[in-house]
């Protein structure tokens, strides 16, 4: 068993430097969980030492993005769907209404960064992985709201694809921080959440309603060290896929993305722009 797990585990990391592996993403999982992942990787990645989920590998392993949209096949817009705008709004929360009510001591707590004002609830369409339109909500910073507003009417005028947008208290458990972790295992596009930077005190521009996450599973948040390796131990397989060759990877955000370019347009910067950490999922708005 153990020759096994060290050959499979050998060939998988030879497919990830060679640009050739292609994971399926959280919906399709083959719920098997790797035995042992403790061997430290030469080369780009560093300690891997914490186990991590397997990942059913695509029928054709040189799979690219466009492949990948070629193979979903895309209705036509539904009738419902014709006139976008009117799904694309945004409303101010106030003190026990349905979103308060949902956000309260979880995302949102009393505080003296941000006050409840402040904040606006969106709601947008997009198109998710299986090329369906569906409604996703998101509460952002008000200074933001319209831009945020534009960028995702664009992206679903270019059908650009989105696993799922709902507001993270859906995912609640127990601080916001251990939310996020959950968030994102589920790919799930995100922006206000009250919290600290993981691992600091340090408050969050996702506290601030400033900061986005977009298909954070395809789009990992990793640690470089200072020889240009990466710190993987919070990462599963499927992630850590999605650190290498990313312009051939499926939902993919790279300099090419329309995401990518609809963002910095609006003036926000891109986390996969930094140093370390390298935060793929992440735009942010810097207020000047």
């Amino acid at each position: 068993m153990e020759k096994k797990m060290g050959l499979a585990l050998a060939v998988w990391i030879l497919a990830i430097l060679s640009g050739t592996a292609f994971f399926t993403g959280p919906d399709e999982t083959t719920g098997e969980t790797a035995e042992a992942i403790g061997e430290t990787v030469e080369g780009n990645v560093h300690k891997a030492e914490t186990p991590g989920e397997t990942w059913e590998s695509a029928e054709t392993a040189d799979a690219t993005y466009e492949a990948a949209e070629s193979a979903v096949q895309i209705p036509e817009v539904p009738e419902k769907w014709e006139e976008p705008e009117k799904w694309f709004t945004s409303h101010m929360i106030e003190e026990g209404d349905e979103i308060y009510n949902r956000i309260i001591g979880k995302t949102y707590v009393e505080n003296d960064d941000i006050a409840l004002s402040e904040l606006r609830y969106l709601t947008l369409l997009y198109v998710d992985f299986g090329g369906e339109t569906q409604v996703g909500e998101m509460i952002v910073n008000q200074i933001v709201a319209d831009k945020v507003l534009w960028i995702f009417e664009e992206l679903y005028r270019l059908r650009y694809p989105i696993r799922q947008i709902r507001l993270i208290d859906d995912y609640w458990d127990t601080d916001g921080n251990t939310t996020d972790v959950h968030s994102i295992r589920a790919d799930n596009t995100s922006a206000f959440n009250y919290r600290t930077v993981a691992g600091t005190e340090i408050l969050s521009n996702h506290a601030l309603g400033l900061a986005i996450d977009l298909n954070p599973y395809e789009n990992p948040y990793v640690k470089v060290l200072p020889d240009g390796s990466y710190l993987i131990t919070e990462l599963d397989f499927y992630e850590l896929s999605y650190l290498y060759h990313r312009e051939n990877r499926p939902y993919a955000i790279t300099h090419d993305d329309p995401a990518y370019q609809l963002f910095t347009a609006a003036g926000f910067t891109w986390g996969g722009d930094w140093d370390s950490p390298l935060d793929y999922q992440h735009f942010e708005y810097v207020i000047q």
